[in-house]
């Protein structure tokens, strides 16, 4: 965005141009900051989802074990 200014209606004032730029300077920068938050969460959201399916498949396979101890003890 940067380079792209828009004129603030201020009148034909060199302040405008450098308070328009500044303003888009500052928003730019916000939108980076968001942008980087944003991957990070996505970051977390795809560990914590390898996490629990790590969980669930590591609960099944002990259900299972589990299901066979007792079928031997009930036989």
């Amino acid at each position: 965005m940067s380079g792209q200014t828009n004129k603030l209606p201020l009148g034909n004032f060199d302040c405008g141009d450098d308070l328009a730029v500044i303003l888009s300077d500052t928003t730019q920068q916000f939108i980076d900051r968001i942008d980087e938050h944003i991957t990070c969460l996505k970051a977390i959201h795809d560990m914590v989802g390898a996490q629990v399916t790590e969980t669930l498949t590591t609960d099944d396979e002990t259900s299972q074990a589990i299901a066979r101890i007792n079928g031997q003890v009930a036989s």
